[in-house]
């Protein structure tokens, strides 16, 4: 049995976890994203291997993004998707 995701910081509709950092992790066989953030605030994604082949996204951002939001250095299997209207908040 998949498990669906690796890590999952908020909902479509919460925002109380902030000031997160996912960082040095090796993520293999979840079945929806490696790491999924929905409305983050404060949050740094690095030097992460996101290696699962079944989701859409290895990185999915949704939402409203509160800076600072730093994604760097991560080996993706797949695409990483950033909200459109949030992308030029994304320290790259």
């Amino acid at each position: 049995m998949s498990i669906g995701v690796g890590i999952q910081i908020n909902t479509s509709t919460t925002t109380g976890q902030n000031n997160v950092t996912i960082q040095n992790n090796n993520f293999l066989n979840f079945k929806t994203h490696d790491i999924v953030a929905y409305n983050p605030n404060a949050i740094t994604i690095q030097n992460n291997r996101l290696e699962s082949t079944g989701p859409t996204y290895s990185l999915y951002v949704s939402g409203t993004i509160t800076s600072p939001c730093v994604i760097q250095n991560n080996w993706c299997v797949k695409e990483i998707q950033i909200e459109a209207t949030e992308y030029e908040k994304v320290k790259r």
